[in-house]
């Protein structure tokens, strides 16, 4: 038994693993947060990515609508208390109003993903030329002379002072 849930916790930190792996390579969409209040969009206008999503939330005591100008989404009436939001999936610059108030106007600025340019790969580069150098000379090289040396004696080398020499 105890056997079973080890591999049982195994597998499932090796899944937990898995997934934590790949999180790096998900791009996460953001969501921007636009508020309908005092009949007006606040923040007026909003700058978004291609794959984010805007929410309207309506802070009003009353129904509103966020309707695009060119028809790229209508959320239809957003009663008070509620929310409704849309994801952009083109790049551009969208204009939009409610259409109960007219008056009420916003914009959302969609901007393209950028993905980076692949740059080339530079030409190898050229393995290091031998610096030339001067050839060897020949020099003529003469052994040591040898000094013929004396054989050590057991007498000191240095002579001690004669009594004659003192008593002068």
């Amino acid at each position: 038994m105890a056997v079973r849930r080890a591999a049982v916790a195994w597998a499932a930190t090796l899944i937990v693993s898995c997934g934590l792996l790949a999180m790096p390579l998900v791009a996460f969409a953001a969501t921007s947060a636009v508020n309908i209040q005092n009949s007006a969009f606040a923040p007026a206008s909003v700058t978004v990515r291609v794959g984010d999503a805007v929410t309207w939330t309506n802070r009003d005591a009353f129904s509103h609508t966020s309707t695009s100008d060119t028809a790229a989404w209508d959320t239809g009436v957003i009663a008070a208390g509620t929310s409704h939001s849309f994801t952009f999936t083109g790049a551009g610059t969208y204009a939009y109003h409610c259409s109960i108030h007219t008056f009420m106007k916003g914009t959302i600025v969609v901007l393209a993903v950028t993905t980076p340019t692949p740059q080339p790969t530079p030409p190898p580069t050229a393995p290091p030329t031998q610096a030339r150098t001067a050839p060897p000379t020949t020099a003529v090289t003469v052994p040591p002379t040898v000094a013929p040396t004396e054989a050590p004696t057991a007498a000191p080398t240095t002579a001690a002072p004669s009594a004659t020499a003192s008593a002068t």
